[in-house]
Protein backbone atom coordinates (compact mmCIF):
# COMPACT_ATOMS: atom_id res chain seq x y z
CA UNK A 1 0.00 0.00 0.00
CA UNK A 2 1.49 3.17 -1.19
CA UNK A 3 -0.89 6.62 0.90
CA UNK A 4 -0.12 10.13 -0.95
CA UNK A 5 0.92 13.04 2.16
CA UNK A 6 -0.80 15.88 0.94
CA UNK A 7 0.17 18.97 2.38
CA UNK A 8 -2.54 22.48 1.97
CA UNK A 9 -0.96 25.36 0.21
CA UNK A 10 0.35 27.65 3.09
CA UNK A 11 -1.29 30.74 3.36
CA UNK A 12 -0.38 34.61 4.13
CA UNK A 13 -0.40 34.97 7.36
CA UNK A 14 -3.69 37.03 7.60
CA UNK A 15 -2.48 39.62 10.41
CA UNK A 16 0.42 40.50 8.41
CA UNK A 17 -1.34 41.70 5.12
CA UNK A 18 -4.92 42.89 6.25
CA UNK A 19 -5.91 44.95 8.86
CA UNK A 20 -8.27 42.85 11.33
CA UNK A 21 -10.87 45.31 12.26
CA UNK A 22 -12.35 45.99 8.50
CA UNK A 23 -14.63 43.51 7.32
CA UNK A 24 -13.13 42.89 3.85
CA UNK A 25 -10.44 41.44 5.75
CA UNK A 26 -12.66 38.87 8.00
CA UNK A 27 -13.86 37.71 4.26
CA UNK A 28 -10.83 37.46 3.10
CA UNK A 29 -10.03 35.95 5.95
CA UNK A 30 -13.17 33.60 5.89
CA UNK A 31 -12.66 33.18 2.35
CA UNK A 32 -8.55 31.64 3.22
CA UNK A 33 -10.11 29.41 5.51
CA UNK A 34 -12.89 27.79 3.79
CA UNK A 35 -10.35 27.64 0.69
CA UNK A 36 -7.99 25.50 3.06
CA UNK A 37 -10.90 23.31 4.06
CA UNK A 38 -12.03 22.72 0.60
CA UNK A 39 -8.51 21.67 -0.40
CA UNK A 40 -8.29 19.48 2.82
CA UNK A 41 -11.83 17.60 2.00
CA UNK A 42 -10.36 17.64 -1.42
CA UNK A 43 -7.90 15.23 -0.39
CA UNK A 44 -9.31 13.29 2.42
CA UNK A 45 -11.75 12.45 -0.70
CA UNK A 46 -8.75 11.19 -2.95
CA UNK A 47 -7.37 9.68 0.46
CA UNK A 48 -10.35 7.74 1.00
CA UNK A 49 -11.36 6.62 -2.76
CA UNK A 50 -7.58 5.04 -2.73
CA UNK A 51 -8.93 3.41 0.97
CA UNK A 52 -11.50 1.67 -0.98
CA UNK A 53 -10.50 0.87 -3.93
CA UNK A 54 -7.46 -0.85 -1.60
CA UNK A 55 -10.00 -2.44 0.33
CA UNK A 56 -11.50 -4.28 -3.05
CA UNK A 57 -8.25 -5.32 -4.01
CA UNK A 58 -7.68 -7.14 -0.71
CA UNK A 59 -11.27 -8.60 -0.69
CA UNK A 60 -10.52 -9.94 -4.10
CA UNK A 61 -6.92 -11.58 -3.03
CA UNK A 62 -8.44 -12.64 0.53
CA UNK A 63 -11.36 -14.79 -1.94
CA UNK A 64 -9.15 -16.44 -3.90
CA UNK A 65 -6.66 -17.31 -0.74
CA UNK A 66 -9.87 -18.64 0.69
CA UNK A 67 -10.68 -20.92 -2.22
CA UNK A 68 -7.00 -22.17 -2.50
CA UNK A 69 -7.31 -23.09 1.68
CA UNK A 70 -10.12 -24.83 1.22
CA UNK A 71 -9.02 -27.17 -1.78
CA UNK A 72 -6.13 -27.67 0.49
CA UNK A 73 -8.23 -28.72 3.56
CA UNK A 74 -10.41 -30.71 1.42
CA UNK A 75 -7.17 -32.42 -0.35
CA UNK A 76 -5.58 -32.96 3.10
CA UNK A 77 -8.14 -34.51 4.53
CA UNK A 78 -8.87 -36.69 1.97
CA UNK A 79 -5.53 -37.96 2.39
CA UNK A 80 -5.91 -38.33 5.87
CA UNK A 81 -8.88 -40.32 6.09
CA UNK A 82 -7.05 -42.61 3.11
CA UNK A 83 -4.44 -42.96 5.54
CA UNK A 84 -6.02 -44.00 8.30
CA UNK A 85 -8.23 -46.53 6.50
CA UNK A 86 -5.33 -48.14 4.94
CA UNK A 87 -3.24 -48.20 8.33
CA UNK A 88 -7.00 -49.47 9.83
CA UNK A 89 -6.73 -52.20 7.39
CA UNK A 90 -2.99 -53.09 7.51
CA UNK A 91 -3.73 -53.88 11.71
CA UNK A 92 -7.16 -55.67 11.28
CA UNK A 93 -4.65 -57.75 8.68
CA UNK A 94 -1.64 -57.92 11.04
CA UNK A 95 -4.36 -59.17 13.56
CA UNK A 96 -5.83 -61.69 11.75
CA UNK A 97 -9.46 -59.84 11.65
CA UNK A 98 -9.69 -59.77 8.27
Amino acid sequence: MNFTVHHAPASPDSASEIAPDTPASQYVALEMRVSRLETAMEFIREDIRNLRLELKDLRAEFRVEIRELRTDFRFLLGTLITFGLGLAGMMAKGFHWI
